[in-house]
């Protein structure tokens, strides 16, 4: 894997660890929370020559130098992620800041909610105030 310090403008090579590598993608969103870079949705290129739309969970953790799944944690727990393209990912503010808000990327209108420390995907209920 490749790294570029742009301070330096020199690109590093990372020898990543674990058994666990994702392949090419596009359409994904990348979030930052504290050591690890969380990637969700995107169209996967690695399986075949075709795009397909996923709604993988995955992140990059920095300390470990290695690429860790999520998707068997998350799938079966509160709402199911449909494949997500094109869609944002948010951080929360104040105490919600281990939470990524999904929204867009489908059809739908739903908004998802990403629970970094629990690995729990749920579609919270929306106020709207008049």
């Amino acid at each position: 894997m490749l790294i570029l310090l742009i301070q330096l403008f020199l690109w590093v090579t990372l020898f990543v660890n674990g058994q666990f590598i994702p392949g090419p993608r596009s359409g994904h969103t990348a979030t930052h929370i504290g050591e690890k870079i969380y990637f969700i949705g995107g169209a996967n290129f690695s399986n075949t020559n075709q795009e397909t739309q996923e709604s993988d969970i995955f992140y990059y953790d920095g300390n470990k130098l290695a690429w860790v799944e999520v998707n068997s944690q998350v799938n079966g727990q509160g709402a199911d992620l449909p494949p997500k393209f094109g869609h944002t990912a948010n951080i929360g503010v104040g105490s919600k800041q281990d939470l990524i808000f999904i929204i867009g990327g489908d059809r739908y209108s739903r908004v998802y909610q990403f629970d970094t420390k629990a690995n729990n995907v749920t579609s919270p209920t929306i106020l709207v105030s008049k």
